[in-house]
């Protein structure tokens, strides 16, 4: 299944990318993060090292740090996931929700 990439997108060493999935133009993933089925990051999303995306929708300059895993959320606009953070499967936060 394909991944597909945006204009600018910088992959970090080691990551894991398991499509269907959409990285928008800008986005940036930490080494060895996974980017799985259905994962969709909006325009300059960041995913920190060792972290997992699935099953996902993070809007436009959301910011999730180290070691998050998030499966079948949806971030709005410019949220900010701190390192560590744990995210409950079938949570939505709205636009510029901070944890």
């Amino acid at each position: 299944n394909k991944v597909y990439l945006g204009k600018g997108v910088k992959i970090g060493k080691g990551v894991k990318l398991n499509g269907p999935a959409l990285l928008e133009e800008g986005c940036r993933i930490g080494d060895r993060a996974q980017i799985m089925p259905y994962a969709v990051l909006g325009k300059n999303c960041r995913l920190g090292e060792d972290s997992v995306v699935s099953k996902s929708v993070l809007w436009e300059g959301t910011r999730v740090g180290q070691g998050v895993r998030l499966e079948e959320v949806v971030l709005g606009r410019r949220c900010s996931v701190p390192d560590h953070s744990r995210v409950e499967p079938g949570s939505v936060l709205g636009d510029e929700s901070k944890l």
